[in-house]
């Protein structure tokens, strides 16, 4: 979820990925800044606080609703859980 927009930077909350006792999971909710790169699509003037955006390896991908989010994390967990079956 976007905290703040300040010029090409985004601050973000979101739940990282992490490794805990062996296993992967997400961790504790954090704040984090990234940066728009020239490589996102996203029009950092349409950004506000509040808005919910995907993020791929630090790169801010779109802006998604909250079913889509909650899909996402959905689909994340279970994801994480097949993962976990083979580490």
């Amino acid at each position: 979820k976007v905290k703040n927009v300040d010029g090409q930077t985004i601050t973000i909350e979101r739940e990282p990925l992490v490794m805990r006792e062996g296993k992967l999971a997400l961790g504790a909710m954090e704040l984090i800044k990234i940066t728009r790169g020239l490589e996102c699509d996203i029009a950092l003037d349409e950004l506000r606080a509040g808005d919910i955006v995907s993020v791929h390896w630090g790169v801010p991908c779109e802006v998604i609703t909250q079913k889509q989010a909650s899909q996402l994390r959905r689909f994340t967990l279970r994801h994480i859980a097949l993962a976990n079956e083979t580490i």
